[in-house]
């Protein structure tokens, strides 16, 4: 948490939105002593998430895996990391409510994929039903954790 003052402003005006308790699994953000790579980065385009090395199982050790099922009709949005990362205060937990909420998807929608596209400059822990692989990559670089929705 870096910007105190910009994160209670976040609070105050309700763009932020901390990890909701009562959940099962426990999030960590990444750091470079957990995840093995030297540096998190503060901003990362997916160009540069491309050229960073990762191990192979990377994908599968990052990703939180939680229980959802799909209720009804399935009514799907993309969102782009770009649009998420203007948004949401660095530290936040983004989820369906909280996209709904900041008009990032429309009312409706019960499933949604994650595109990296634009640049992701904070940490945030991402809830969604699917996630592209460069997605997953910038996350975890900036110090963020992807949830994965099964």
């Amino acid at each position: 948490m870096k910007n105190k003052k910009a994160q209670k402003a976040q609070k105050k005006s309700g763009k932020f939105y901390p990890f909701p308790s009562g959940k099962e699994k426990v999030i960590f953000f990444a750091t470079p002593e957990t995840d093995g790579f030297e540096y998190i980065h503060n901003t990362i385009t997916r160009s540069k998430a491309k050229k960073k090395l990762l191990p192979r199982d990377y994908m599968e050790r990052s990703v939180v895996n939680m229980d959802w099922r799909l209720l009804g009709e399935r009514k799907e949005a993309t969102v782009k990391l770009g649009k998420i990362s203007r948004c949401f205060a660095s530290g936040s937990y983004v989820c369906l409510r909280s996209l709904k909420a900041e008009k990032l998807i429309a009312d409706d929608v019960n499933y949604v994929i994650i595109k990296g596209k634009g640049k992701l400059k904070k940490a945030l822990a991402i809830e969604a039903n699917e996630f592209k692989p460069a997605a997953v990559r910038m996350i975890v670089l900036t110090g963020g954790r992807p949830i994965l929705l099964k």
